[in-house]
């Protein structure tokens, strides 16, 4: 998640999240990579909210209550803006609580306002299947206390239902209970966001995303990286091995070079043809997801295993751009291993620099410019005489010591040093992972 963006996730186990203790809470902080969190503890075993967040210049708490963390938000570049994580009262008798508890916020702060959790309401007859309907006192309350607050719902693309029970039997009744809500100003201010229905989830909701769009993104060019979840596809093995045989009128370097080459148009197709298979076990899950007949839940099933399959390679991707190689493969850690890949990413780039007039230059007025100037002045001889200072440097390298050091590579030293190296390390600019290539040359 770079400065052009934030992203809001709204669930009960993720940004509003059910738990019993702060220290619980705390716990996932550190697992999912958040620098902080607010949270509400749960009265006996029910209840209990949470707000995580990371990469925000400043967050405020502005009030909270066993149904909702209110807080605002400051963002470089962006500004200020007010997000409620929002638990509606899940007694039916007690709503008109929740609508008045809505309305009670709205007249706090006049600003950019994202409402969004689960509200345990439904605003249209359609927004339910199964069971009995809802009363219509319930849907017409709901939607004059959203009317009395000037929010409005935030379209999201996915699955039209977020809440299940008794699935696949005579009962299963779905709802659509979580959603987004803003008010005029936010959506005006952030109008290329967007907001979707994830997949799959532990519970019995599936989680919302909301990426909050500010700028335009940036695209890089990376280079060549050979991948671990490669090794998993036969035709990997069959294309190095095919290269390294029929190639006999190239040294080793050019063998690489050839390698590295058709790997690299071989490995971008794979990800094509991976990402439009997870598409479409989405959308076909998405298309019997509601479906009762025998036939349909296992072929949706048989899609849901070769989803998970391809989840797990995203996972050992990700694992491998974290640099985290104290886990092994399989501990189904992706989101972890995504947020310290991202972490790790945040860590290196820079967004803006403090130039020699004490002016803030970004990537739009001449970030680029800064950097070359500090480097040029840095390695640029001003005619200063450093011989007297280096006489005054003893020499504490020896001649042996630097006979030895001059000394040519052996084999041994060699072996030793390639194969003491972890096997998502790479030796040289080409990309190959020398532990993870040796069974295949």
């Amino acid at each position: 998640m770079g400065p052009d963006q934030t992203k809001v996730i709204g669930e009960r186990s993720s940004v509003v999240h059910g738990s019993s203790s702060a220290a619980r809470v705390n716990e996932i902080k550190g697992l999912l990579g958040f620098d902080d969190f607010f949270s509400v503890d749960s009265l006996g075993h029910s209840g209990g909210l949470a707000l995580l967040w990371r990469s925000v210049s400043s967050i405020s708490l502005l009030s909270s209550s066993q149904h909702h963390i209110d807080t605002e938000i400051c963002m470089d570049g962006v500004g200020s803006w007010r997000l409620t994580g929002y638990y509606g009262e899940a007694d039916r008798g007690s709503r008109h609580l929740s609508w008045q508890r809505l309305r009670m916020l709205a007249s706090h702060l006049e600003a950019l306002w994202v409402c969004l959790g689960d509200f345990n309401d439904i605003i249209s007859p359609s927004e339910k299947r199964g069971g009995r309907p809802q009363p219509p006192r319930l849907i017409n309350g709901f939607r004059k206390a959203l009317c009395d607050s000037s929010l409005m719902e935030f379209p999201m693309i996915g699955y039209p239902f977020t809440w299940e029970h008794s699935r696949n039997s005579g009962s299963w009744v779905e709802s659509k209970l979580d959603r987004v809500l803003t008010n005029a100003q936010w959506r005006a201010r952030f109008s290329n966001s967007s907001a979707e229905v994830m997949g799959f989830s532990t519970s019995d909701h599936l989680p919302i995303l909301l990426v909050v769009k500010c700028f335009v993104e940036q695209r890089h060019a990376h280079r060549f990286r050979f991948e671990n979840t490669w090794l998993r596809e036969t035709g990997c093995r069959n294309l190095i091995s095919d290269i390294w045989q029929f190639s006999s009128n190239m040294d080793a370097a050019g063998k690489l070079e050839a390698c590295r080459s058709a790997l690299k148009s071989w490995g971008i197709n794979l990800r094509l043809q991976h990402k439009v298979e997870m598409d479409e076990c989405l959308a076909f899950m998405s298309r019997l997801r509601g479906s009762r007949l025998q036939e349909h839940i296992t072929e949706c099933l048989r899609a849901k295993a070769r989803f998970f399959h391809l989840l797990n390679l995203r996972e050992i991707f990700w694992k491998q751009q974290a640099k985290q190689f104290w886990l092994k493969e399989g501990d189904a850690n992706t989101h972890f291993f995504h947020q310290s890949a991202s972490a790790q990413k945040r860590k290196n780039t820079i967004v803006k620099l403090l130039d020699d007039s004490n002016v803030w230059q970004d990537r739009n007025s001449g970030l680029e410019g800064v950097m070359t100037d500090y480097f040029m002045t840095l390695f640029t001889s001003h005619g200063c005489n450093s011989e007297h200072v280096l006489q005054c440097v003893p020499t504490l390298v020896s001649q042996d010591h630097n006979d030895s050091l001059l000394a040519p590579y052996n084999c041994d030293e060699v072996r030793s040093a390639a194969f003491s190296m972890k096997i998502d390390k790479s030796p040289g600019l080409d990309g190959f992972f020398f532990s993870s290539s040796i069974g295949i040359l």
